[in-house]
């Protein structure tokens, strides 16, 4: 198998994931949103596993790492711990394995973007096929999804991450490598009430549960 989707995940634990969202609704709350958010992602890509890449899942350091195989639950998965600084360091040192290990192309992919779904992630395999890159922006200035054909891309060093200017700094750094990209439809996040409250209208509008 060719192709590698990287799954970035904290375990979700109430005061570990989402605290900005988890000061407005509650820590415990936040963190169930974020556990359905995350197995969402997790369905989707063991739907991908067999025929379309391998799945990695990197969890951020902090719970034993069997806890993560039993959440995930799919002995398909290469599981490993995130390392690294900062999260472009983190990200760097997560396409630098895939590719050891074989991959000829990589997909990453966070997991509190609830819009992510096997067609988006199709697609990003596909732009890889005549593109050097794949960014998947999403409306708070960031990127969703990054994809990437080759290692060593300097796309990490010097970006402001956490902020609205993540997408624009990512974009000239890929055009300073000369380097092609393809980008995806923007999706949003949700890391504040606002957020969540428009992913809430938004479930409301197509008959989708979500979380009251």
């Amino acid at each position: 198998m060719t192709s590698a989707l990287i799954i970035f995940v904290k375990y979700p634990e109430p005061g570990g994931v989402k605290t900005r969202l988890g000061s407005r609704i509650g820590m415990g709350q936040a963190a169930a949103l974020y556990r359905e958010f995350a197995e969402r992602i997790f369905r989707m890509a063991l739907g991908m596993a067999s025929d379309v890449a391998k799945v990695y899942v990197c969890f951020a350091p902090g719970p034993d790492p069997a806890a993560i195989r039993a959440w995930v639950g799919d002995d398909r998965c290469a599981y490993a711990e995130q390392k690294g600084e900062s999260l472009g360091d983190r990200m760097r040192y997560a396409f630098q394995e895939a590719f050891s290990q074989g991959a000829m192309n990589a997909v990453l992919i966070g997991t509190d973007v609830p819009d992510i779904d096997a067609s988006i992630v199709q697609r990003a395999f596909e732009g890889l096929q005549g593109h050097d890159a794949v960014l998947g922006p999403a409306t708070d200035g960031g990127y969703y999804l990054l994809g990437m054909r080759a290692p060593g891309y300097e796309v990490f060093e010097g970006v402001p991450w956490s902020t609205p200017d993540v997408l624009p700094a990512t974009l000239r750094l890929l055009t300073l490598e000369k380097l092609s990209v393809d980008l995806l439809p923007r999706l949003s996040d949700i890391d504040t009430e606002e957020d969540y409250r428009l992913y809430l209208s938004r479930q409301s509008a197509t008959g989708e549960k979500g979380r009251a």
